[in-house]
């Protein structure tokens, strides 16, 4: 070969063009492959989507497939949280709990000549309910007062007091209405009962009262369950003399009270709702006169304030006595709502923890006291007809424009915070 060889590539031509047509080989591993697949199974139909979805690939691109609007879905969503963040808002400033101090302190409630009043610890009372009767019981969240109303049999008046043309004397000349009010001042009769009564305490839920009734025409006094829902009155203890009780926070034990049993003790024990009596804790002898047998529960339900004419005992919730403590002869006894403070008779103090009674105020002479809600303020009245708020912090009192005048109630104020207050 030349070198003009190269310029003549007829035999490379003819190669490449036998090669074209020359008819396809197969590979020399073609039979390997088939012997190694020959033993698997083809794959069944219906694991191809195109057998079950219409498949098309000559159809125009579906709409989702356009761009994606996240303008107006940011918009959207951010319009969204806005209405529930003013949702939560409102809900919350509907249900929040009250500050403590001045703010949060609540109202007080008193009646005078059978009309319901409240008032701010500083301003002046107004009238939420005529002719509701006496000796109002907040409830304890603050939506309703109880109070009972005197109904002379002979003409279905309310009678009065005190002397006067409607005079209500003993039963069975009268008969006694419990009657609940709430804030926006709507007033309904829960039930009728023998006249004398008085509200003795709510239950947490504020769907119950317990409710003593002297009964003067059989000579006993009756402790009744009374519902707000117009539920006929269960009485569940009944007993010559007069009763103490208080709703706990107990499901077993919902309720204690004090009673006069045969030999004339006076004995704290527990019952259910149905009158079923449960434990006897404690025996306390009969009073003297012008004492009384008194208890109250810490409101963490810790511990039980027992207060007969001589001593004052700490008791467990189960009855065991902790401690005892000589005190003066008093009524009744209330503990503040942190627990903290005992207040005796309205008119002496005593720490919770400690031995010694302190007066309530160290500058005037008070009684007929009453805790705030706060337990930093007691609100009393004097020798006259003044009321007066004392911080228990310095045990000064501070004038206020009530009046005890016509107060009918002993203390005559029932001081509770209330929804929004």
């Amino acid at each position: 070969m030349t070198v003009f060889d190269r310029f003549d590539p007829f035999e490379r031509r003819i190669t490449e063009a036998i090669d074209e047509i020359a008819a396809t080989r197969p590979p020399a591993y073609l039979n390997d492959i088939l012997r190694q697949t020959a033993r698997v199974s083809q794959r069944p139909g219906w694991t191809f989507p195109e057998r079950w979805l219409p498949v098309d690939t000559t159809l125009s691109r579906p709409g989702f497939a356009r761009p994606f609007p996240v303008r107006q879905l940011l918009i959207l969503a951010l319009v969204g949280l806005l209405a529930v963040a003013a949702a939560a808002y409102i809900a919350g400033a509907s249900r929040r709990d009250p500050a403590f101090g001045p703010a949060g302190n609540g109202l007080l409630a008193y009646t005078s000549a059978n009309d319901l009043y409240v008032a701010d610890q500083r301003g002046a009372p107004r009238l939420l309910a005529a002719g509701v009767g006496f000796g109002p019981q907040w409830s304890r969240d603050g939506s309703q007062i109880a109070t009972v109303r005197p109904i002379l049999i002979r003409n279905h008046q309310i009678g009065e007091l005190t002397n006067g043309p409607n005079y209500c004397s003993l039963a069975p000349t009268c008969v006694d209405e419990i009657v609940i009010t709430d804030l926006q001042g709507k007033s309904v009769v829960a039930a009728t009962l023998a006249h004398e009564s008085w509200v003795i305490d709510w239950s947490a839920d504020g769907r119950q009262m317990l409710v003593e009734d002297l009964d003067r025409t059989v000579a006993r006094t009756n402790l009744v369950l009374v519902s707000v829902d117009g539920t006929p009155p269960v009485t569940i203890g009944s007993m010559l003399g007069g009763f103490n009780a208080r709703f706990t926070s107990s499901p077993s034990a919902p309720i204690l009270y004090l009673a006069v049993d045969g030999a004339g003790e006076v004995v704290l024990s527990s019952t259910d709702r149905n009158g079923f009596a449960l434990k006897q804790l404690a025996t306390a002898p009969f009073p003297r006169e012008g004492t009384s047998v008194a208890f109250d529960i810490n409101p963490d339900g810790s511990e039980i304030a027992l207060l007969t004419d001589t001593t004052l005992a700490f008791l467990r919730p189960d009855g065991e006595q902790v401690r005892v403590l000589p005190v003066p002869g008093s009524t009744w006894i209330r503990y503040s709502s942190d627990g903290k403070w005992l207040l005796l008779g309205g008119s002496s103090l005593l720490r919770a923890s400690g031995s010694t009674l302190e007066a309530v105020a160290t500058d005037r002479e008070l009684s007929g006291c009453e805790w705030a809600p706060d337990a930093k303020l007691v609100v009393c009245q004097d020798a006259t007809t003044g009321v007066w708020l004392v911080d228990l912090a310095t045990r000064t009192s501070t004038p206020t424009t009530l009046s005890a005048a016509g107060w009918q109630w002993a203390p005559g104020v029932s001081w509770q915070r209330v929804p929004g207050r």
